[in-house]
């Protein structure tokens, strides 16, 4: 039986499918690796070598639509997306970890992702209280973990170009526009002299 997901919600630059077992937010496997940047065969041989330590209430497999077709995908729950990260000691890990606390165990509910809009007001949510908890040097140090979409209105912004001017680049609506301007003002990384 193919599962579809349930909605998506997203952690900096990654969207992941959401499934709803039994009440619990599952996510892919594949999404974990990419938003916490380990090469696949890297991904496959950590989860292989602490397989006793993933329980039947941590991962599974289930059948789910792929850009390819239904195919067998694994999937975590909250525990076992935390877990993955802990075993994983990337950069991101410990960012993830509070995103799975927040997200995944429904301590804060992100805005679902609308397929006309990325979910970046979340994202970038996230990367505010990334900076203050982080304790991080300089809110610069952020920019790499902002998604690609955000980090263009930041160049744009930084270019000194206007909201109309951005709306034509990207394509994105002026609120749009506007609401990522004031987030990474938010943040730090846009002065107020950034119109």
């Amino acid at each position: 039986m193919i599962i579809h997901p349930a909605a998506q919600v997203a952690f900096l630059d990654t969207t992941f499918d959401v499934f709803d077992l039994n009440g619990t937010r599952w996510v892919r496997g594949d999404h974990i690796r990419t938003t916490l940047g380990i090469p696949q065969t890297t991904f496959k041989r950590l989860i292989k070598a602490h397989r006793s330590e993933f329980g039947a209430a941590m991962m599974a497999t289930i059948t789910a639509p792929t850009p390819g077709g239904a195919q067998q995908v694994r999937i975590f729950s909250p525990r076992g997306a935390a877990r993955v990260a802990m075993l994983a000691r990337t950069d991101r890990a410990a960012a993830f970890r509070d995103w799975v606390s927040d997200v995944l165990e429904g301590k804060a509910q992100p805005p679902l992702a609308h397929p006309e809009e990325p979910a970046l007001p979340a994202t970038l949510d996230l990367a505010a209280r990334l900076v203050r908890s982080m304790a991080l040097p300089s809110p610069d140090d952020l920019v790499p973990l902002l998604a690609p979409e955000a980090r263009r209105v930041l160049r744009y912004r930084r270019l000194g170009l206007m909201t109309s001017e951005i709306v034509k680049l990207t394509g994105r609506r002026p609120t749009y526009v506007k609401d990522i301007t004031a987030r990474l003002r938010a943040i730090g990384l846009l002065g107020a002299s950034h119109v």
